[in-house]
């Protein structure tokens, strides 16, 4: 078999029009908005114990952790449709529902360990 040597010549850069180089920032100004919109927001909170209380982050999550630091044992995972993936608390699964997913965060209720206990110290994750 017989190998074929080619040159290729350096023409420049391909012509683009105007519009097209637009339309391409534009691509890329959405990728952009649309991956800010996913970076997840991590907090904390402390627990007041009221029967309601709101924790805003901006957009309703598709995946909620929470951590509560005070003792060893209470964490929670939400998904997006509210269902709890993983909830234990107390040394074992919780009681109830303390938390709703809301359209700028969630709502936490109760004076309950693995949501609003007064005084416990909680840390969170949301993902949009």
């Amino acid at each position: 078999m017989a190998y074929t040597k080619t040159t290729f010549q350096n023409q420049g850069p391909p012509a683009i029009s105007a519009e097209e180089l637009n339309k391409f920032g534009q691509g890329i100004e959405e990728a952009q908005y649309e991956a800010e919109q996913r970076i997840p927001v991590i907090g904390s909170y402390t627990g007041d114990g009221s029967a309601g209380r709101s924790i805003v982050v901006g957009f309703r999550p598709k995946f909620l952790y929470i951590v509560n630091t005070s003792i060893a044992w209470g964490w929670v995972a939400i998904d997006g449709a509210g269902e709890f993936l993983v909830h234990e608390a107390s040394g074992g699964h919780a009681y109830g529902n303390n938390i709703n997913l809301t359209s700028n965060g969630f709502d936490v209720y109760s004076e309950n360990i693995d949501a609003n206990n007064n005084g416990d110290v909680y840390y969170y994750c949301a993902i949009a």
